[in-house]
């Protein structure tokens, strides 16, 4: 998936750069201008003019500049502040590089878009009712004929409990993997009389031109369905 691509992405590039990872320890600042670790107590002065970078919490994937370190009480105050205040327990990492450098923007754009494809790609899902034409005729189930680009139907789900001895089912899944002709057969899966486990799983894959599913059945058998997809 896009979303996990970019959060390793991310993640790799965090990893590279820091120098430090820790958990506060008390509350910073209400608002939002420091937090507090007594992890870094004593330690030498190597947070000024570094990048923090919050890891949970309301304020998590922003990124301030550290301008004061308090190496006695473990305190760091940041410019401009974050948007909520640092509560104890809150993840976060001292990564090497001033917050206004090139590599610091680039990891607020990889969070951003992580975080955009997220919110784009939402699981849906809708449904149906078939009532079988007869065999000898595909009648169309879930069809999505022209989408407008990429896009990610998961599984179509149907319900053959209305199939009953000596009738037959028969489903297809067709794909277009250019933007001329025809979808074409990728496969089908038969089903005879009545089924032990009537909700059968047809899965689909990534597709940009195309993808249908069909259900040939004897006459007057009904099919629910219902379609589960990434949009």
């Amino acid at each position: 998936m896009a979303g996990d691509a970019h959060a390793l992405a991310r993640d790799e590039l965090i990893r590279i750069l820091s120098v430090y990872t820790g958990t506060t320890t008390g509350d910073g600042a209400a608002d939002g201008s420091t937090l507090i670790d007594s992890g870094l107590i004593g330690v030498n002065d190597f947070v000024t003019d570094k990048t923090i970078l919050i890891m949970s919490g309301d304020a998590i994937y922003e990124t301030k500049q550290a301008t004061v370190f308090n190496p006695v009480t473990g305190a760091i105050t940041v410019d401009p502040v974050f948007s909520a205040q640092i509560l104890t327990g809150v993840l976060f990492r001292i990564i090497n590089l001033p917050a206004g450098s090139s590599l610091a923007i680039i990891i607020a754009v990889i969070t951003a878009t992580f975080d955009l494809v997220n919110a784009m790609l939402v699981l849906a899902e809708t449904g149906g009712t078939v009532t079988a034409t007869g065999l000898g005729t595909e009648d169309n189930t879930y069809i999505n004929d022209a989408p407008a680009g990429e896009f990610e139907p998961r599984t179509v789900v149907i319900n053959l409990s209305d199939l009953d001895v000596a009738e037959v089912a028969i489903a297809r899944t067709y794909y277009r993997i250019n933007d001329v002709g025809d979808m074409e057969l990728k496969g089908e899966a038969i089903f005879n009389g009545v089924q032990s486990y009537p909700l059968k799983d047809i899965e689909l894959e990534p597709n940009r031109f195309g993808v249908a599913v069909t259900i040939e059945a004897t006459v007057g058998v009904v099919i629910v369905w219902e379609v589960h997809r990434e949009e």
